[in-house]
């Protein structure tokens, strides 16, 4: 990395400039590719029956042709808006994102604008991971934006920034590593009412937005 300081200095500034026009929220195994795999012989150390027991090194090596499941891909994904508006009392949310170094800005006064809201068709916990139960919603953003009055104290996250890609994958309520999973919205989840957080596919002028 040292020897390589700028080329990598290089790809960070083009990744920081890229605006993608999509985001993979949710993704699984891509179907295996056979390929050849170096494998070393072992033999057995004599502790243990089960796939975790013990095998001794041979330093003998094979190439074996083998399904390898070595990918991911798309199971679902979801348009980039422009930008995400968070609700005022989920100061929590906003706190996690600056932590991460995503900018947040505070709308200063009422604000009317076209905007998506998601509809939480159901709601499932998953069982014990980490010390927690991920949450999993499915639902569809509107199709159709609603023409929505958006108050002072409401928070803006645009995702022109280079870490906007972060903050959708955050924010973005089927995204399967995003602040649904964790259990930052519990509170604010129910099956049939909308997702608190709304996204807007363009910014209408004269909004006013002011970094705290």
């Amino acid at each position: 990395a040292g020897d390589q300081a700028a080329l990598i200095k290089s790809a960070v500034r083009a990744s920081d400039r890229t605006r993608p026009d999509s985001l993979v929220v949710r993704s699984k195994l891509a179907a295996p590719v056979v390929q050849e795999v170096v494998a070393e012989i072992t033999q057995d150390a004599g502790e243990g029956t089960n796939g975790y027991a013990h095998r001794r090194r041979t330093g003998v090596y094979r190439i074996i042709r083998m399904p390898v499941f070595d990918r991911f891909t798309a199971e679902r994904k979801e348009a980039m808006p422009r930008c995400y508006l968070i609700p005022a009392r989920l100061t929590d949310i906003v706190q996690l994102l600056r932590l991460q170094g995503v900018t947040v800005e505070r709308i200063s006064g009422p604000l009317r604008t076209s905007v998506q809201q998601f509809t939480v068709d159901s709601l499932s916990v998953d069982s014990l991971f980490e010390g927690h139960r991920s949450a999993r919603i499915r639902g569809q953003w509107r199709r159709e934006p609603l023409d929505s009055a958006i108050t002072a104290g409401w928070f803006r996250v645009s995702t022109d920034q280079p870490l906007g890609t972060l903050a959708a994958y955050l924010l973005e309520p089927a995204s399967e590593d995003g602040v649904v999973t964790w259990n930052l919205l519990d509170r604010e989840l129910k099956t049939g009412l909308p997702y608190p957080i709304l996204r807007v596919r363009q910014l209408l002028a004269g909004a006013t937005v002011l970094v705290p």
